[in-house]
C-alpha cells in the first residue's frame, strides 16, 4: 500500500471519530463516500505541512473563506434563491466547515493549543476562486453583481445617473466577471489594475485639457460633449479600478 494510501486510510478513519465529537458531521451529505474521501484527501494534503506557522496560516485562510462564504450564503438565503441553487452552496459551505473544523481538532491534537484566529476578515484570498471552481460561475456572477452594486451606492450615491443605469451596470457586471473567470494567477490581477491606473490617469490629463479648451469657448457645444464623455470615461474606469482593488484583488 502506497504510502498516499495510508494517509487517506488513516484520515477516513479519523473522521469517524469526528461523527461523536461534532453534531455537524451527522449532516447527510458529510455522510456520503465520496465527501468522506474527499475531506480524507484534502486532510492528507493539508497535514503535508510539517511545521506549526504553515498550519496556523492555513487555518487562518480557510477561516476568512468560509466567513465570506457564510455572510453570501446569508444573503442569498435573503435574496429567496430558489432552492434547489441554495442547496447547492449550502452543501459546500457544509463541506468546507467540517474541514476547517477537523483541521482545527488535529491542529490541537499535535500542538496543545487552539490557532489564533484573526478578527480582520478584509482580506480572504481564495474566497472567488472557491465560488468559481466549487459552487459554480453563477455564484461567481451573484456575488460581483451584489458586490458592484453595493460599491457603486458607496462610491456614487443612489442619485449618480450611472447607479440607475440598468445598462450600464449590467454591461460593467458582465465585464468584471468575465476578467474574474478568466484570471488565474494574482499576477493577472495585479497587471489588469496597472493598466486600469495608466488609462485613469490619461483620462485625467485630457479631461484637463479639455476644461481648459472649453473654457476658451465655454459656448463650443462640441467641446461641451467631448468633456462630458471624458469625464463618463474617467468614471467608469476609476470606479472599476477601485472594485478591482478593495473586492476582487483582496478575495482572488
Amino acid at each position: 500500500m502506497s504510502e498516499r494510501q495510508l494517509d487517506l486510510a488513516y484520515w477516513q478513519q479519523y473522521l469517524s471519530t469526528r461523527d461523536v465529537a461534532d453534531e455537524l458531521f451527522g449532516q447527510p451529505i458529510l455522510q456520503q463516500a465520496e465527501v468522506r474521501k474527499e475531506l480524507a484527501e484534502a486532510l492528507a494534503q493539508v497535514f503535508q505541512m510539517d511545521s506549526e506557522p504553515q498550519l496556523a496560516a492555513y487555518i487562518q485562510s480557510q477561516w476568512a473563506i468560509l466567513a465570506r462564504l457564510v455572510h453570501y450564503t446569508d444573503f442569498l438565503t435573503r435574496m429567496q434563491m430558489p432552492d434547489e441553487e441554495l442547496q447547492h452552496i449550502v452543501s459546500k459551505q457544509l463541506v468546507l466547515t467540517a474541514l476547517y473544523k477537523t483541521v482545527i481538532a488535529k491542529y490541537l491534537e499535535i500542538y496543545g493549543k487552539q490557532p489564533t484566529i484573526p478578527q480582520n476578515v478584509r482580506r480572504a484570498p481564495g474566497f472567488i476562486r472557491f465560488l468559481r471552481e466549487q459552487c459554480g460561475l453563477q455564484f461567481v456572477m451573484h456575488y460581483i453583481g451584489f458586490s458592484l452594486r453595493a460599491h457603486m451606492k458607496e462610491k456614487m450615491g443612489e442619485q449618480h445617473p450611472l447607479f440607475n443605469n440598468e445598462q450600464f451596470f449590467r454591461e460593467s457586471m458582465s465585464y468584471l466577471t468575465e476578467m474574474v473567470i478568466d484570471f488565474e494567477q494574482h499576477a493577472e490581477i495585479v497587471d489588469t489594475m496597472q493598466k486600469q491606473q495608466d488609462e485613469i490617469v490619461w483620462l485625467s490629463e485630457e479631461v484637463t485639457f479639455k476644461r481648459s479648451e472649453l473654457a476658451a469657448e465655454p459656448q463650443n457645444e462640441r467641446l461641451q460633449e467631448e468633456l462630458q464623455q471624458l469625464e463618463e470615461e474617467f468614471t467608469v474606469e476609476k470606479l472599476e479600478f477601485e472594485f478591482m482593488q478593495e473586492i476582487v484583488e483582496p478575495l482572488f
